[in-house]
């Protein structure tokens, strides 16, 4: 009984417990490049959106700009014509 207690035991320690051992740390560097993976993916939806934003805000100040302008535009004819009902521009 003693040899197969001393089996068991060489068992354990030769390969159950390397095995477990390998094991374990396997699953923590699996988990710590799955974890890499999500910080990973997470920035390039941050960068993503980020990007997103800056096109919508330069969408609306090109269109801030071109409204802008034709207001100018506009209040210039308005000027051009006040000018010509009250004749300031023909001294």
């Amino acid at each position: 009984q003693k040899s197969l207690v001393k089996d068991q035991v060489k068992l354990v320690t030769n390969y159950i417990l390397p095995f477990i051992f390998g094991a374990g740390l396997m699953w923590i560097i699996q988990q710590n490049h799955i974890n890499d993976l999500h910080q990973e993916m997470e920035f390039q939806k941050y960068k993503h959106a980020q990007q997103e934003m800056y096109q919508k805000i330069n969408q609306i100040e090109e269109d801030l700009y071109r409204r802008l302008s034709d207001v100018n535009r506009k209040l210039g004819k308005l000027e051009v014509r006040s000018r010509m009902i009250t004749g300031d521009g023909h001294d």
